[in-house]
């Protein structure tokens, strides 16, 4: 399991160094925008897409699975509200707030989140798997882009204005709404729109390594030092903090045992690499983002066999 987790790692970081290699070559210039717009308008939306109506648990009863996913809206919500009450308590530049709350909230689900639960639980915890990441892609592009607009000042009242809307209303909020109406209508999906999204969909990962890796790029070596505060707050959020609430709050929820490690597990996972494209988007501190990516990635992989012997207690709790 632990070399299986490293293996990805190391893949994901190597893509970023090329990404960083790319960028500082004469040939790239202009490349990062184009590689952000191809990522935000095609293949983020055709991933979501595609992952939502092909994973979905046709042969379950809709009322379970929509109980499922409101089990695992509760947990990110809650994840989300103590990661926006705790940035204000421990130091951390105002500016990078919202984007810490994001490295904390948001967790890396497919990549590196269903292959350690597969290895942990099972085969059988893939179903659990996939509710969660449907509520947790519906989750995402809602919220995420609220969080990063408050960041940039923008007011109740802006974020809800016409202007603020469109803003919100992603290409990737889209697919999710409606891989999930096409899913819970069980509406046969062409065979050629389902192979063109499959194939955005597997160049999807490297293209947002590589786009990581162009923002990495513009950072001084010599001006790590001024993240390194608030990196370090970052993980212990993440990795210390954040486990011991989620499971307080999972033995509350009436899931079984299987339910409630995967759901934790998924929660506790490293940064979902979307959040770190997206901060571009909107104008954080996304040079930030994409120094703390990969090593809060290289932590949480760390973190996981802490976890999982923590599951070894997890019956006593619930």
């Amino acid at each position: 399991m632990l070399r299986a987790t490293l293996e990805v790692t190391l893949m994901l970081l190597g893509m970023i160094a090329v990404g960083c290699f790319m960028a500082k070559r004469p040939w790239f210039s202009g490349g990062k925008e184009m590689l952000h717009v191809l990522l935000t308008k095609v293949l983020l939306p055709a991933n979501i897409f595609h992952a939502v109506v092909t994973n979905f648990a046709y042969d379950l009863p809709l009322g379970e699975v929509m109980s499922k996913w409101f089990y695992a809206l509760i947990i990110l919500s809650f994840v989300l509200l103590l990661a926006l009450t705790m940035v204000r308590f421990v130091g951390i530049d105002p500016f990078r707030r919202s984007v810490v709350v994001g490295l904390i909230t948001y967790s890396n689900v497919v990549l590196i989140g269903f292959p350690i639960i597969q290895s942990v639980l099972g085969a059988q915890a893939i179903t659990y798997g996939v509710f969660y990441f449907t509520a947790f892609q519906l989750f995402f592009w809602t919220t995420a882009p609220v969080v990063l607009l408050r960041a940039n000042g923008e007011g109740v009242g802006e974020i809800l204005s016409l202007a603020g809307l469109k803003k919100i209303v992603t290409p990737a909020l889209i697919a999710v709404v409606l891989g999930v109406i096409f899913a819970v209508l069980r509406v046969p999906i062409p065979a050629v729109i389902s192979g063109i999204t499959g194939e955005f969909t597997k160049a999807t990962l490297a293209m947002s390594m590589l786009f990581i890796g162009t923002l990495l790029a513009e950072i001084k070596l010599a001006g790590l030092r001024e993240y390194a505060g608030d990196l370090l707050r970052a993980a212990l959020l993440k990795n210390l903090l954040m486990p011991i609430v989620s499971l307080l709050l999972l033995r509350l929820l009436p899931l079984d045992e299987l339910g409630t490690i995967t759901y934790f597990l998924l929660t506790m996972m490293p940064v979902a690499v979307n959040f770190s494209v997206i901060t571009y988007d909107y104008e954080c501190d996304y040079r930030f983002c994409s120094v703390a990516m990969p090593i809060l990635t290289l932590v949480g992989v760390a973190a996981i066999p802490i976890y999982v012997v923590l599951l070894d207690w997890l019956p006593n709790l619930i």
